[in-house]
């Protein structure tokens, strides 16, 4: 996994990151099956 840090002197983060707000409803309802799935992709 490539990683990066976060300004000059913060921690090692992954380049890619997944926003979940949407996932836990943030955004209106969701399928459980389909946040699911997207987790796991």
């Amino acid at each position: 996994m490539k990683t990066r840090e976060l300004g000059r002197q913060g921690p090692e983060v992954s380049v890619i990151g997944l926003g979940a707000w949407p996932i836990g409803g943030g955004m209106g309802v969701v399928d459980e099956a389909v946040a699911i799935f997207t987790v796991r992709s």
